[in-house]
């Protein structure tokens, strides 16, 4: 990172005197440090500020002496490609919305938003091209909804008005138009940054077969870590499985609660209907606090904001009202028609979504006429606000995630003011699983006058030191995302913390002011490391490594519910894929030591004995990309 910076700030100082100055810097620490000064001008973003014809000048000193100088080519040559087509369709758009003689309205945006919802799950029509598996469908529609940043950053650029003159009402093809440029304008920043953070690579294949079709040239762009999808589907299986007889369990808790759901006997049961709605809302509502509560405790705990005292249960029975309105108006909405949006003023929208104070409204808000306010935001609010409108749009609220939400707001210092320290509930939750197990759990306090590092857990198994940083976040949603919190949340501190503490047991005076902090013996004791996280993402990820002497180590990550299962049952899930019915079956293998434990730990991915085949997609501009399918169980 400070390397980063340090070329960010040479470039910066001398593009200013000279264009050219700055370009022959970026071309002789090219050909000076090949593919090392590639990654860090590739993570510098400083390609935004390069002309094609400079990108071009670039690539034509780099000179093939290996694979490595092939990769640098082909990753400039494909940039420059995305840039061009991204400025293209920030074109289109300008000249779409400048041109046109309709009235393009706010309104009539998000309306349009719930007709292609409709357009695309009942007719199965998407912007462009056509369908080719249920998966693209899925992805198709999902994608749409992540643009809602790019919309709000189009309002607001170009003073786009609340509501159409009824002279000029905008066409639906025009605006079919707007969403398929700003959808792909989208993409194609997204994989211009996939490139940027070496998410993903790219080949380029001649003559390649598509189906029926024949392309000429294709950008194939496939995960640059190998073992990623993999990955993926290993993780998104355990947890489904671990967490559905949970589930079940706690929603028949949520129905009782509730009175939707009455036993009168072991024979008779009695649900009523007419509360589903409020169970939905409930069932969200409780499945989203399972990731905050890690982080903020009770949910009596208070934050301030504009000089008032709530409790977070205040913010969440207002999202719990904002739901129950959306599933009236999705339940009103059926096959045969699309789902219509409510433009609100502030007092009807408290009034209708039963919320208490308008301090919380505009908190669940995106403000479009606040400009402070990042376009980004967004995505982590389920309301959209202009002047003193309120716009509920089904889709979108359906697509915002509770616990992004409230994280987003109680994580904003300049805003709220939380009193709570962040992640303390996390480490106690750990500390109270260990206490039910009977198993001998340790955690070490801060030493600095004898340079003992704050160690978050310890317990021993068999003649296992097992050696956890415990670290809570909210789960990511894309892999960009993730990328981001990896490297800043998980690499930097978490990975960074445990090794540190590796190297305190490596000292022998240490480790024996540590044995008797504990009262806890380590002779003999093999040390075994891992991350410990709140979320599953992360599981099974196989590129910690660090060097102890001679060896190397990998620290392998795992969730909280995972090891609980781990422990309590003794046992952990291998798959295998069942081709016919495109679904995995698990089967559950015992571990019968420490050993075997933790060598699960550190080669999750092992257990994922045969899986699916990789689906691609291609679009217009003939790029080929892997689609995260939904797995399935049988």
């Amino acid at each position: 990172m400070v390397e980063v910076e340090k070329l960010k700030s040479n470039f910066n100082k001398l593009q200013k005197k000279s264009c050219h100055d700055a370009l022959e810097f970026i071309k002789e620490r090219y050909q000076k440090e090949g593919f090392y000064f590639h990654r860090l001008f590739l993570h510098s973003g400083l390609i935004y500020a390069l002309e094609p014809s400079e990108i071009k000048s670039i690539i034509s000193v780099i000179v093939i002496e290996n694979e490595r100088d092939k990769k640098i080519k082909k990753d400039l040559y494909f940039l420059n490609y995305l840039l061009l087509r991204k400025k293209a369709y920030e074109e289109n758009i300008t000249q779409l919305i400048n041109l046109t003689e309709e009235s393009i309205s706010i309104e009539s945006i998000f309306n349009y938003l719930e007709f292609l919802k409709y357009r695309i799950y009942v007719h199965y029509e998407p912007l462009s091209g056509t369908f080719r598996s249920e998966d693209e469908v899925e992805a198709h529609f999902e994608h749409i909804l992540s643009c809602s940043n790019e919309i709000v950053e189009l309002i607001r650029t170009n003073k786009v008005s609340p509501v159409s003159s009824d002279n000029s009402k905008c066409s639906e093809e025009t605006l079919r138009e707007l969403f398929r440029l700003i959808s792909r304008k989208k993409a194609t920043q997204e994989k211009i940054l996939s490139i940027l953070l070496e998410i993903t690579e790219v080949n380029i294949v001649e003559n390649f077969d598509y189906y029926d079709n024949r392309i000429e040239k294709a950008y194939l762009t496939e995960y640059y870590i190998p073992f990623w999808r993999e990955f993926e589907i290993y993780r998104d299986l355990n947890c489904s499985l671990f967490s559905q007889k949970n589930q079940d369990e706690e929603e028949l808790f949520l129905l009782k609660a509730g009175g939707s759901l009455r036993v009168f006997n072991s024979e008779l049961i009695y649900f009523d209907n007419y509360n589903q709605i409020d169970f939905n809302a409930e069932v969200n509502l409780y499945q989203a606090y399972k990731y905050l509560e890690p982080m903020y405790g009770t949910k009596n705990n208070e934050f301030d904001y504009k000089g008032k005292v709530f409790k977070i249960n205040d913010l969440l029975e207002s999202y719990k009202n904002l739901l129950k309105v959306n599933f009236t108006l999705l339940e009103q909405a059926d096959e045969t028609q699309q789902c219509k949006i409510l433009v609100l003023e502030e007092e009807s929208m408290l009034e209708l979504s039963h919320i208490k104070h308008p301090e919380l409204l505009h908190l669940l808000s995106v403000n479009l006429d606040d400009l402070g306010e990042p376009a980004t935001l967004v995505n982590y609010k389920p309301l959209i606000r202009k002047e003193e409108s309120y716009y509920i749009v089904p889709s979108h609220i359906e697509n915002t995630t509770i616990e992004r939400c409230i994280d987003k707001i109680l994580s904003s210092v300049d805003i709220v003011n939380i009193k709570t320290k962040k992640g303390i509930f996390f480490e106690n939750q750990i500390e109270q699983f260990f206490e039910r197990m009977n198993l001998e759990f340790v955690k070490v306090s801060r030493d600095e006058k004898n340079g003992i590092p704050e160690i978050d857990g310890l317990f021993i198994l068999d003649d296992y030191l097992f050696i956890f940083e415990a670290k809570a976040m909210i789960k990511p949603e894309s892999i960009i995302e993730a990328s981001d919190c990896f490297e800043s949340k998980v690499y930097k501190k978490a990975f960074t913390q445990i090794v540190e503490r590796l190297n305190v047991f490596n000292d022998p005076e240490k480790r024996r002011l540590i044995e008797i902090k504990t009262k806890l013996s380590f002779k003999g004791k093999k040390i075994a490391p891992f991350i410990l996280m709140n979320h599953f993402y992360f599981n099974g990820y196989q590129g910690l490594y660090f060097m102890q002497g001679d060896e190397t180590r990998h620290v392998p990550i795992i969730d909280f519910l995972t090891l609980k299962s781990l422990i309590m049952t003794k046992s952990f899930p291998s798959w295998k894929y069942n081709k016919k019915r495109n679904a995995y079956k698990p089967h559950i293998k015992k571990y019968h030591s420490a050993e075997q434990l933790y060598y699960y730990m550190l080669n999750q991915l092992n257990e994922l004995v045969s899986s699916e085949e990789t689906i691609y997609q291609l679009d217009e501009n003939f790029i080929l990309s892997p689609i995260a399918t939904s797995v399935r169980i049988l």
